[in-house]
């Protein structure tokens, strides 16, 4: 109870200082995660592995004037067993990330003590949460977020999306009976991805791709997912199946292999064939997103 007392105190704050403007929250962002889940390692050496705890989410109000942020980890966990637990810090300093043609706020500090009660004190280092935001030309209209931290010394976290909606360059790569057909390269495909932690598997659906001049949507299920720190990957399994959007698609699967940057980028590869034509489509996707923008 003293914990949904502490944040209703903050949020109160931010209207506070906000309604002394002529328009109130011109200057402050509120950004909120859907529900992630999280890789957890032990670095205690408890665990001699990293274990995947659901349920996350992530609540930043970042002022612009001045540039600081309150940060609520609402359901944080780092034991299966252990109870789920409410953390808040506040005024923390944030800097817009370098280098993007994205938004990206960015809270990096190497210490941070959580407010509040006593039996939620909470200690992160070596923080580094990102909060992206679409351009205002993306049609998408999408944001993501990027959390990794380690609690109280012992627990490193890594979160990651239950979704993403990514985009980005797509260029096609077309042999016609052995010899070299001419390049595409698209702009319009998005495509969705879902990460099932439970079972280790995902699914990609992509939305706008077009190939030798026809629609040629899909949907690829039973992928096996991997995790490596900041980085996830997408393979074929057994139970891989490719399903056209058009039943009368003259399309074949060969293959499809995917990796990921949380914080950067999407890149895949899938082979397609048919009669006389074999197709390589490479996706150059950048960033990853998962909720609509505010």
């Amino acid at each position: 109870m003293k914990q949904s007392h502490n944040i209703l105190l903050l949020f109160l704050s931010v209207i506070v200082s906000a309604c002394g403007s002529d328009e109130p929250f011109r200057h402050v962002v509120f950004a909120d995660s859907p529900k992630m889940f999280s890789s957890v390692t032990d670095l205690s050496g408890g665990r001699s592995s990293s274990v995947i705890i659901e349920g996350v989410s992530y609540n930043i109000v970042f002022n612009d004037e001045p540039r600081q942020a309150s940060l609520t980890i609402t359901d944080l966990q780092v034991d299966p067993a252990g109870e789920r637990i409410i953390a808040t810090f506040t005024d923390l300093e944030w800097t817009y990330e370098p280098g993007s043609h994205e938004k990206q706020r960015s809270i990096r500090v190497d210490e941070l003590h959580s407010s509040g009660s006593p039996a939620a004190d909470v200690v992160l280092t070596d923080v580094s949460i990102i909060y992206t935001e679409s351009n205002d030309m993306n049609p998408n209209a999408t944001a993501g977020f990027y959390a990794e931290y380690t609690v109280n010394g012992s627990y490193y976290v890594i979160s990651y999306p239950y979704s993403v909606l990514a985009d980005g360059t797509t260029m096609v790569r077309g042999v016609a009976d052995g010899d070299p057909a001419t390049d595409d390269v698209l702009y319009d495909p998005v495509y969705a991805v879902s990460l099932d932690p439970a079972t280790m598997t995902a699914a990609l659906v992509s939305d706008g791709l077009v190939l030798d001049g026809k629609a040629a949507d899909f949907e690829l299920t039973g992928l096996r997912l991997g995790l490596d720190g900041r980085s996830y990957s997408l393979s074929t399994t057994p139970a891989t199946r490719f399903t056209p959007a058009d039943a009368s698609s003259r399309w074949r699967f060969r293959d499809f292999n995917a990796k990921a940057d949380l914080r950067d980028e999407l890149n895949f590869v899938l082979e397609l064939a048919d009669d006389s034509l074999s197709v390589v489509v490479e996706g150059f996707l950048s960033p990853d997103l998962s909720t609509p923008r505010p």
